[in-house]
């Protein structure tokens, strides 16, 4: 059985993706996976040892196509549910299993503020598998390190770091995911750890205001590392400090000890990391829960639509220092 997945964005969502891979390939040992995603994100697939192939999509549609129908795939699993990704299931005429969005579910969450939540996407994702006899085997995300990236990171970080640090997402695509740099570099220097910063490109502004706020030994790595890289880095702190970012699921494919900060989106949406079956208590999150205007939006804003941006600007340092504290009794150094 040769089988197409499909996800082709973004980073958090494929790794999401990554329970299906090892599941279908562990429980249908016949079959052979094949990944379809975007060009700029077939390196989180590449590394996997379930998948046969990736299909990297670039601005050449048609040449996407021509190569996929050229494998002659027995069944393809939509894991993205996207108007491109309907198309290319139309144009390939395959059988297709597609998992359940809930998107009315959360259009009622955010706009109607109702105190519901949606099942976690790992679970619609393995869900739309039933019909082939695959279920979740509660070994959480995947993400398999490369020793050079190990050996390289190693190399990155002053004396005052060898006792343990603190990995930090600097910011986030959508500006109401992310604490503020006053706020955040605030958050850091109560704690007092050493910390090492960690984005893209888009997070490089950012990290250097950050930075220039703490008081406590850092390293700003925004936009310096691949995302192998920043992996490694991860997986070298002693915890992890995240907002809602493809970051937060890198550290939980990690299984590393981790406080998330919630702004204007909420673990209720369906999309909070993910571990382990058991080791579900080496995350803790920071959300001002009583904010009647929370959640505002699925996927996150460029501004706070009320002015105030409180689910950011009223965490509360001390809170988040004794969780950190907490979480990183779980991590040796």
């Amino acid at each position: 059985m040769k089988i197409l997945v499909i996800r082709f964005s973004s980073i958090g969502d494929i790794l999401l993706t990554t329970p299906v891979l090892r599941c279908v390939a562990q429980q249908i040992p016949q079959a052979e996976l094949h990944f379809a995603t975007k060009v700029s994100y077939a390196l989180l697939v590449d590394r996997s040892p379930y998948v046969t192939r990736v299909h990297g999509l670039n601005a050449d549609f048609p040449a996407f196509i021509s190569g996929l129908k050229k494998e002659k795939f027995d069944l393809i699993l939509d894991l993205h549910g996207s108007l491109r990704s309907l198309r290319v299931c139309y144009l390939l005429g395959s059988r297709v299993l597609r998992y359940r969005k809930q998107n009315l579910r959360k259009w009622i969450i955010v706009h109607l503020k109702r105190r519901w939540s949606v099942s976690h996407v790992v679970e619609r994702y393995l869900e739309a598998c039933s019909p082939l006899g695959v279920r979740y085997d509660g070994q959480g995300l995947d993400f398999p390190l490369l020793d050079q990236e190990i050996e390289f990171t190693g190399h990155l970080f002053p004396e005052s770091f060898s006792a343990g640090f603190l990995a930090v997402t600097a910011g986030a695509r959508h500006f109401t995911k992310a604490l503020p740099p006053d706020k955040l570099a605030e958050i850091l220097n109560e704690i007092g750890m050493p910390v090492a910063l960690l984005g893209g490109v888009a997070e490089e502004k950012t990290g250097a205001q950050v930075l220039r706020l703490l008081s406590v030994p850092a390293v700003n790595l925004c936009g310096r590392l691949s995302l192998g890289m920043s992996a490694a880095v991860l997986w070298r702190a002693r915890a992890v400090l995240a907002h809602d970012t493809g970051l937060m699921h890198m550290a939980a494919a990690l299984r590393k000890p981790m406080v998330v900060v919630w702004g204007s989106t909420t673990p209720a949406l369906g999309m909070y990391p993910l571990y382990p079956e058991g080791e579900q208590n080496k995350v803790a999150y920071a959300q001002i829960e009583e904010l009647s205007c929370r959640p505002c939006s699925r996927m996150g804003r460029s501004r706070c639509p009320k002015g105030h941006f409180a689910c950011m600007r009223h965490q509360s340092p001390a809170l988040i220092r004794r969780l950190l504290m907490e979480k990183t009794t779980l991590s040796a150094p």
